[in-house]
């Protein structure tokens, strides 16, 4: 998947459960130290298993082309962006695209 968000000056690119960011260095910028995109499934349950483990949200959940989204610091330090993908996009891209079961 590979979508633009104009309002920001990004570019994403899914690969997997990973994203990818471009942009010019001045917008990059102010999320460089993030690590992510992560995709997952249940924003609420990540957000749930980020607490429990001492992790701090630091941006809350917001809205983006792509679905819900939040970034949270984990306790070593690093910061993480999760991402839950809007329904649509999780059969387009990923449940669309898995081979066929083996003997099915």
């Amino acid at each position: 998947m590979r979508f633009k968000m104009p309002a920001d000056g990004l570019e994403i690119v899914a690969i997997g459960d990973f994203c990818l960011v471009g942009g010019t260095a001045e917008v990059l910028a102010p999320i460089r130290a993030l690590q992510g995109p992560l995709v997952v499934d249940d924003l609420d349950a990540t957000t749930a298993a980020l607490l429990a483990g001492g992790a701090e949200i630091t941006k809350p959940e917001a809205l983006s082309l792509s679905g819900r989204y939040l970034f949270a610091r984990h306790p070593d330090g690093t910061l993480v962006e999760y991402v839950q993908w809007k329904p649509e996009l999780v059969q387009q891209f990923i449940t669309a695209r898995r081979p066929a079961a083996i003997g099915a």
